[in-house]
């Protein structure tokens, strides 16, 4: 391979680079990526002999090739996110720096070789999830003894030791420093196990200690002991009552197993139910207290009134009077005593049917009397309120809008147009360095840059500011990369359109009717009416 195609081959692969990186920077920072022009000599738009420039207007970055061979990646890097970066800051103000630290930290990503965890560990979740051995009950858990003899369980940490180290003692290092006899004691004294739990337990004695001795000074000085205040947990005792009332629901549900009151049997000669007389083919149920056979509807002792168990109804007991026949050797009664008895009970008839004509006279008295009482209809008018639905116009202005304008850029491009907005008068830049830039506003702040304005027209605007004002503005419409700008030829003082918009709206509204009503009962009438009957005067 020649050195020639070599070094072609090197700078094909950097200019890629470069528009990968610049594309990066771009989406990192939501901006539409610029195009990227690798140039040999001069730069065909116009430039200063630089590694590279972008030009702003047209959206395009310029790049030397003869700058490029010699730049490293961090360097290709490092301009890529530069000259994209101008799209925000055009000049080289401290905000531009901070957009380009801003990308630096968005764009970067981690060399080869290095490994970016994104959690715990396999090693580490496994050590946790395994449990605590159990304790060794052949040797003793002391780890400078591990004899093998007759072991003791510690009520503290439930290990096992032999009887030299069973006594349970807290866990400390020795002071060597200190040469009192209670110190040498602890330091000689090689009997017992350290034990973490018998901590806890000391410091609960203290505890009780320091109270009794406390109460027991409040009793010399005279002082009465203060009450103990007793914290419920109130979420316990939800969950307490919850259960309890759970235990009480599986109690009624899960009650004993029913003991049925039939047997079931397979006919083998045609029977029939002895409560509906109904031929039993298949199966019958025999009533385990009065033997009899049953169909599926009357197997139980319910449906079939057992006669064992429950006693006969007046009902039944006349009906059994009825269906029973007299026997034969019974003499049969003369035929006029069978009239004297059907002569006593006419009389009885006689009287019911009296009673009834009598209670019928007394309401049909009474409907009469309360009819003459009742009152005339009388008619009444009344107000209700009604709602009732109107619509109603309304004059509204509507909103200003440069949609149609930013979307047909290529239609309006090199048109005289007149378009109504706000005039704004911003500062683009630092204050130190900044400039007054002149902008048509709509009500959705999308901006129209003005050029070429008079020194009347600059006197419309505020500064700093936007009018209040609606102004109508006519001049040339240029596109430019990422806006609009307008050559500006007149300035009117203007106004927004107008529209009709129909609203529903719902009112109350009286309405005065003519109703039929009745006054209530007057009694007093009826009164004197029935005493006019009755008392004479």
């Amino acid at each position: 391979m020649d050195s020639r195609t070599f070094k072609n081959n090197i700078l094909k692969l950097k200019e890629e680079q470069f528009k990968e990186f610049v594309k990066l920077a771009a989406h990192s920072r939501g901006l539409e990526p610029p195009k990227v022009e690798f140039w040999d000599t001069t730069c065909p738009y116009g430039g200063d002999d630089e590694q590279a420039h972008i030009h702003v207007d047209l959206g395009i970055i310029c790049v030397r090739k003869a700058r490029l061979v010699n730049m490293s990646l961090d360097e290709i890097r490092e301009v890529a996110i530069h000259e994209t970066m101008h799209l925000i800051e055009a000049n080289h103000s401290p905000d531009f720096h901070k957009e380009v630290d801003t990308t630096r930290l968005k764009t970067w990503r981690p060399p080869g070789g290095i490994y970016v965890s994104t959690g715990p560990s396999k090693i580490s979740k496994e050590k946790e999830s395994k449990k605590e051995s159990p304790p060794n009950k052949e040797k003793c858990n002391y780890h400078l003894c591990r004899k093998k003899t007759v072991l003791k369980k510690c009520p503290f940490c439930g290990g096992y030791f032999c009887d030299e180290h069973h006594r349970a003692k807290p866990p400390r290092l020795p002071d060597f420093d200190d040469n009192s006899p209670l110190a040498r004691l602890n330091r000689e004294d090689k009997g017992g196990h350290p034990c973490p739990s018998y901590v806890e337990y000391v410091q609960k004695e203290e505890e009780k200690a320091t109270k009794r001795w406390l109460a027991a000074l409040d009793r010399l000085a005279g002082k009465k002991p203060k009450k103990e205040v007793v914290e419920i947990d109130l979420n316990k005792l939800y969950e307490e009552k919850e259960e309890l009332e759970d235990k009480k629901e599986k109690k009624k549900i899960f009650k004993k197993p029913r003991i049925k009151d039939y047997e079931k049997k397979s006919v083998s000669v045609t029977e029939k139910c002895y409560q509906c007389g109904k031929e039993l083919r298949r199966y019958t149920y025999q009533c385990k207290y009065c033997k009899h056979h049953f169909c599926g509807e009357h197997r139980e002792v319910i449906n079939h009134r057992c006669e064992t168990l429950y006693a006969p109804t007046k009902k039944e007991k006349k009906k059994s009077k009825k269906g029973k026949k007299k026997p034969a050797d019974e003499p049969v009664k003369d035929v006029d005593e069978v009239f004297k008895g059907a002569k006593k009970k006419k009389p009885k008839i006689k009287l019911f049917i009296i009673i009834v004509v009598i209670i019928v006279i007394l309401l049909l008295a009474f409907f009469i009397l309360v009819k003459s009482a009742l009152p005339k209809i009388i008619i009444v008018n009344e107000t209700k309120t009604i709602l009732v639905n109107k619509t109603v116009v309304e004059i509204t202005t509507k909103d200003i809008s440069f949609e149609e304008y930013f979307n047909n850029k290529e239609k309006y491009d090199g048109r005289i147009i007149s378009i109504i907005g706000y005039l704004q008068n911003k500062l683009e830049g630092s204050e130190k360095a900044g400039v007054y830039v002149n902008y048509l506003v709509d009500d959705f702040r999308r901006k129209i840059t003005l050029k070429n304005l008079d020194s009347n027209q600059k006197s419309l605007f505020i500064k700093k500011g936007t009018t209040k004002e609606v102004y109508k503005v006519t001049g040339v419409f240029k596109r430019r990369y990422g806006g609009i700008e307008l050559e500006v030829r007149e300035i009117n003082l203007s106004r927004k359109e107008t529209q009709e918009v129909k609203k529903q709206i719902t009112e109350k509204q009286n309405i005065t009717e003519s109703v039929q009503r009745r006054h209530p009962l007057n009694f007093s009438i009826i009164i004197n009416k029935i005493s006019k009957l009755f008392i004479k005067k």
